[in-house]
């Protein structure tokens, strides 16, 4: 990719306007501020421009009659009838930009990227149309702004009406993603990003939810600024405001602004600004805007302004009784950022975090002209009372601890640590940050020392590359640092990836399998191998398996649990998962002390068949794997084992064992572990699918999982951004919530974003149904039976009862000949949180009315009717009972 300042460098942005002028036959006049833009008739022959509606600005010019626009490529290509490289050569010789620094391979990036944005153009002027001819969206965008910065700016409407052809498939994929998404809330006004005049990104609004929607990063890229239509580079001032609408309502006063529309400060908006002129910040009421990060990318002098008390914002202002007027006087009386700075710090108490501020404030000092230092040489002087000799001093120690920290790569690590702040830390296994996805593979290499495994991260969200891991945690991807958790040397980790070297370059070289048939890969598997009992249950399983490929995303993932009779098809299903799952593994196949450290390295799918071993109590296998499944499930909550050293000495270890999990099991598990598993209920079947084998040859298993590997490291930020979306949680709620969260996530990104229709209706449905037969299923009659006895015996009000007791009065409510011991009714009583105290009788409860009818009430059990009660009488005790 070459970067955009390439392309700006390239054109000659002095003489745009004379190009202009030689190349249409025409003599522009002066602009009337000596900064443009010129009004002139349009120069195309297809328009016959009775009015100058043709904007001629110093690097661009714009039609706003035909929607015409050029800069100084089009113009060369216009003139020498030559194609994009052509003029690339011609304007480059001019002296702008040496030809010989640019390589074939960036002159094609940049004619792509041309191609990409004069699609994005085309989309904006469809949606700006689209305004124009919508009732809806003229009306919210006149009671924001005036018609004339409704053209100006042209800003569009989408309400998810058909696109016309863009030309450019990824300027199409964006332009329908904003579509849909303004579909789905109602409708939103787009807003077009420019540079250069030319459009390099869309951003929408929703006119009713107000919510902000910025394309997935894999289509548009990372977010970028919006440039309102006063701004240009030879602005001598400029606004750094928070949205789009507050960029809009400046330019309706005449301020050329650039609104953050979400995207950070960076060196890439310094380049933007860069240039003498006056910067200054309104920061929005609700602390959102980071003065701060403005400071450090464009300097200490910016100047930060605020508003009137009870105003959210410039636009918010605007619509109350805010003027031009009023917002000058504003700036001319605003501070700059550093001198406010140091008018807080002389504030603070007189500490050491004080002393800390002040040193902060004089590296930036260090850095200011002469005279802009003895302008602040008095400041520091009035407000923290130091003399000349002090200021010069901090200055001269502000400079040296720069100058060190710029040699700093010059001395060992030993001498000076190097404290890391802001640096991503990230899973090398599998784990995502801003704008940057990473797993790893290993693959097999060839050097002099012979031929062997050796780890590399694949990337991806703004790139897609293939790094080697060495011997340090810290390393750079995708031209920015992040430090990996540790070094992924583990053994099992080989043995786990399944993504082949061949698949690997395909995605490297720009494949990307549709999601949507990567998504009815998956459920087809499923459903062609296994007869489920309940309609949906291929979707959540498939959704499921994309998770595991998500799932470092996510706060909580959900296990699944395959509940059922032998031979119904539970062995099958973990088959299945064990093939497609991200890093899947069987349980069965390596010891427990060495699968926390597989999960933790790995951060793979633990696969258990025959997972009613793990009720044994006894059993210290079955008591490590509920370990693992009790910590798993939450990120952030690890397992705690007691480990052996080799010095003979017992130590604690604590394991990250967060990942996805599946048990099959002929039992229902307890109740810790159910309350984490979305339960998959199994039973025998009669069709065809119960002769069907799944073997490493049934299906074409490595394209399945290339295609899960790219929808992860592609579409993880689309995914992410519904995640936190509550309006996907419509009827659920508690744990139930949490369990469907990340699978209602996928599903809303396939149906919104890849057309795979129902979807997410289909999986609402699902855990409903799950959950009222949770809810059913909850109690045992056992249980049941207790609650109903309680309820009995505490009629004329609370009692003090023994578990012996409470089990003559349950066989009233059970089958005849059930036996029910005292020790296990003291145990449940226990469990429904009924504290008992030794007595002469044993151990006694003190039970009252109003604690088992809200039991009751929790679980859904109904008081027996008046008539249906029986005559409790004097029952002969069982044999079996015994009380203690």
């Amino acid at each position: 990719q070459v970067p955009r300042e390439v392309l700006d460098a390239i054109k000659d942005r002095e003489n745009f306007p004379r190009l202009f002028g030689e190349v249409f036959g025409i003599t522009l006049p002066r602009s009337p501020n000596g900064r443009g833009p010129v009004m002139v008739r349009c120069p195309r022959p297809d328009h016959p421009d009775g009015t100058p509606s043709c904007a001629v600005y110093h690097d661009h010019a714009h039609c706003f009659g035909c929607g015409w626009h050029a800069d100084a490529f089009d113009l060369v290509m216009e003139r020498d009838r030559v194609g994009f490289r052509e003029a690339v050569r011609i304007l480059a010789a001019q002296g702008r930009y040496p030809l010989s620094s640019l390589t074939p391979e960036q002159v094609q990036a940049m004619q792509t990227q041309r191609e990409y944005e004069d699609g994005l153009t085309r989309a904006a002027t469809f949606f700006h149309q689209h305004l124009l001819e919508s009732e809806a969206g003229m009306e919210y965008a006149r009671s924001r702004w005036s018609e004339e910065a409704i053209r100006a700016e042209r800003i569009g409407f989408a309400d998810g009406s058909p696109l016309p052809d863009l030309g450019n498939e990824q300027a199409r994929q964006v332009a329908e993603a904003v579509n849909r998404w303004a579909a789905r809330v109602g409708g939103a006004v787009v807003y077009a990003h420019r540079r250069g005049g030319r459009v390099v990104y869309l951003s929408a609004r929703s006119i009713r939810e107000k919510k902000h929607y910025n394309p997935p990063g894999r289509l548009a890229g990372p977010k970028q600024p919006y440039v309102n239509a006063v701004y240009s580079s030879r602005s001598e001032e400029v606004i750094i405001v928070e949205g789009q609408a507050c960029a809009i309502t400046l330019a309706g006063w005449g301020f050329p602004a650039v609104a953050l529309a979400g995207s950070r400060p960076s060196e890439d908006l310094a380049r933007l600004l860069r240039g003498e002129r006056d910067v200054y910040v309104i920061p929005d009421a609700d602390g959102r805007t980071d003065v701060q990060g403005l400071a450090e990318a464009l300097g200490p002098q910016i100047i930060v302004v605020t508003l009137p008390d009870g105003v959210a914002d410039v636009n918010d202002w605007a619509r109350k009784d805010g003027t031009a007027e009023a917002l000058r006087d504003r700036l001319n009386e605003a501070p700059e950022w550093l001198e406010r700075r140091i008018t807080e710090i002389a504030e603070m108490p007189k500490d050491r975090r004080r002393d800390r501020e002040i040193e902060k404030a004089f590296r930036f000092i260090a850095d200011l002209s002469i005279p802009a230092q003895k302008r602040y040489k008095k400041i520091v002087k009035d407000r923290l009372g130091f003399n000349v000799q002090e200021f010069d001093a901090m200055v001269r120690e502000a400079r040296a601890k720069e100058q060190e920290q710029r040699d700093q790569p010059d001395r060992t690590e030993a001498e000076t640590p190097e404290i890391l702040e802001d640096i991503p830390v990230l899973h090398p296994a599998l784990d995502f940050t801003d704008g940057l996805a990473v797993t790893t593979v290993y693959l097999q290499t060839k050097s002099k020392q012979g031929v062997s495994r050796l780890p590399y991260i694949v990337t991806g969200g703004n790139s897609r590359e293939l790094v080697r891991i060495g011997d340090t945690q810290m390393i750079s991807l995708a031209g920015r640092q992040v430090v990996l958790t540790d070094l992924p040397t583990s053994a099992s980790l080989k043995e786990s990836v399944r993504w082949s070297y061949p698949d690997i370059r395909r995605y490297l070289d720009g494949d990307m399998p549709d999601p949507r048939e990567v998504y009815l890969s998956v459920e087809y598997c499923f459903d062609k191998y296994v007869d489920f009992r309940e309609d949906g249950t291929s979707d959540i399983l498939a959704l499921w398996i994309i998770g595991t490929y998500l799932f470092p995303l996510f706060e909580a993932y959900p296990y699944i649990a395959l509940l059922g009779p032998k031979a119904s098809g539970k062995t099958k299903v973990i088959s299945l998962i064990t093939r497609l799952a991200f890093n899947a593994m069987s349980a069965s196949n390596i010891s427990s002390a060495a699968l926390f450290r597989w999960v933790e390295k790995t951060r793979g799918t633990v696969a258990i068949d025959e997972a009613e071993q793990l009720s044994s109590r006894h059993n210290p296998v079955a008591q490590d794997l509920r370990l693992l499944l009790n910590a798993g499930y939450k990120d952030g909550q690890p397992a705690r084992r007691v480990e052996k050293s080799e010095a003979d000495q017992f130590r604690v270890v604590a394991f990250r064992v967060y990942s996805p999990k599946a048990i099959a099991s002929i039992r229902e598990p307890e109740d810790v572990l159910r309350s984490r598993c979305i339960v998959v209920r199994m039973l025998r079947t009669t069709t065809e699918k119960g002769t069907r084998i799944v073997s490493e040859s049934s299906e074409n298993w490595s394209e399945i999982r290339h295609g899960l590997y790219c929808l992860a490291l592609t579409h993880f930020e689309a995914i992410r951004e519904r995640y936190h979306d509550e309006t996907l949680l419509e009827g659920l709620n508690n744990r139930a919530a949490e369990l469907y969260r990340p699978l209602l996530a996928i599903a809303a990104f396939l149906e919104d974003e890849m057309g795979v229709e129902g979807i997410l209706e289909r999986v609402r449905d699902f855990a409903r149904r799950t959950v009222a037969q949770a809810n059913e299923d909850s109690l045992d009659d056992q249980r049941t039976a207790l609650l109903l006895a309680l309820y009995r015996l505490t009629e004329e009000g609370d009692a003090n009862v023994t578990p012996g007791e409470v089990s003559r009065t349950m066989t009233h409510y059970l089958e005849e000949g059930s036996e029910i011991t005292a020790q296990w009714v003291g145990y449940r009583l226990r469990e429904f949180d009924f504290q008992g105290r030794r007595g002469r009788r044993g151990r006694v409860y003190q039970i009252s009315r109003q604690a088992v009818e809200d039991v009751m009430r929790r679980y859904g059990v109904s008081p027996p009717q008046e008539e249906q009660v029986p005559d409790l009488g004097s029952p002969p005790i069982p044999s079996t009972v015994t009380e203690f």
